[in-house]
C-alpha cells in the first residue's frame, strides 16, 4: 500500500515509494506458525525514479484502475484474487517446481493479505480512502 509522493505531499504525509513498478513480496513463518508478510522497494522502477531498497510490512493489496470514482471495493473471491495476483509474477525461466512454489505463495498471499480494487481519477481524492486504509490494517495487524 502506498500513495504517490505528490498526493502524500499534498495529504500532509511523510511517505517514503518503494518501487512504482515492480516490488518483491516475501513471507516469514514465525515460531508460533504464524506469518508476517513484507514488500520490499526494487531497483527495476517505472516512471518514478526515485524509489527505495526498504521493506514495510504488507498489510493489503491494491489492484489500480483509472476510473471516475474514487473507492477502494474488497475482493472476496479467490479465484478471483489468485488470478489478479498472478498476472502481477514476473516469470523467468519456468520449471513446473517454479510453477507449484509460486502458485502456494500467491494462494497463501490472497488468503492471509486482504485485496482491493482501488478505483481512482487524478484528483487525489484516494488518499483519503488510503489513509482508512492503513489505519485500520495498522489496527488488525497490532490486535
Amino acid at each position: 500500500m502506498g500513495v504517490s509522493q505528490g498526493e502524500g505531499y499534498r495529504a500532509g504525509l511523510e511517505v517514503e515509494i518503494l518501487c512504482d513498478d515492480r516490488n518483491i513480496v516475501r513471507r516469514f513463518t514465525r515460531q508460533d506458525g504464524s506469518a508476517d508478510w513484507r514488500v520490499y522497494g526494487t531497483w527495476s522502477h517505472g516512471d518514478v525514479a526515485e524509489v527505495s531498497p526498504a521493506s514495510a510490512p504488507l498489510r493489503a493489496i491494491c489492484f489500480i484502475e483509472k476510473a471516475a470514482e474514487n473507492t477502494l471495493i474488497p475482493l472476496q473471491d479467490g479465484k478471483e484474487i489468485n488470478r489478479r495476483l498472478l498476472a502481477c509474477v514476473i516469470k523467468p525461466f519456468v520449471t513446473a517446481d517454479w510453477w507449484n512454489k509460486t502458485l502456494d505463495v500467491i494462494e497463501a498471499l490472497g488468503r492471509e493479505i486482504p485485496c482491493y480494487v482501488m478505483r481512482f481519477d487524478k484528483s487525489g481524492a484516494i488518499v483519503t480512502e488510503l489513509i482508512q486504509l492503513a489505519g485500520s490494517a495498522e489496527k488488525q495487524a497490532a490486535s
